[in-house]
């Protein structure tokens, strides 16, 4: 982890983790729509993630905050995942006297966050995608009593 002002108003921070992905040997009966066994081989994969985050204090008591997320390919227990990430942007502005505060903010823009596995067992191979509401726009406003 790390953190920075780089400018009066200007921080900047992150984090970067390493780490050993290991998954046990596995073997069952699936059930469903008939019975089968089945089996989980053990993995082991070294993989990383990375997250930066960015704060700018403008004029009129405004703030932009840029994050990114990153997450390298990785295994799964029936194959793989690939590297995905997220770049999100938010704008805050207190309003009121300082009482209240505006907000938007937009994640994944470049709808990169998805998942997106590869999944091999028993003879096939399919590539899964799976893209959930991701991409959000959000305006909030709050007041103080």
């Amino acid at each position: 982890m790390f953190s920075q002002s780089l400018t009066d108003f200007w921080k900047f921070n992150g984090s970067f983790n390493w780490y050993v992905n290991a998954i046990d040997a596995y073997t069952g009966t699936l059930l469903f729509p008939t019975v089968r066994p089945f089996s989980i081989p053990q993995s082991e994969d070294n993989t990383w993630n990375l997250k930066l985050n960015s704060l700018l204090t403008l004029p009129r008591k405004t703030q932009l905050q840029a994050s990114f997320i990153y997450e390298a390919p990785k295994n799964i227990p029936q194959g793989r995942q690939f590297a995905r990430s997220s770049l999100d942007l938010g704008i805050k502005k207190s309003i009121f006297r300082d009482k209240g505060e505006l907000t938007v903010s937009a994640t994944d823009l470049l709808n990169g966050y998805g998942l997106k596995q590869e999944v091999s067992n028993g003879g096939f191979e399919v590539v899964y995608e799976n893209f959930y509401e991701t991409q959000i726009v959000t305006v909030g406003m709050n007041y103080k009593f």
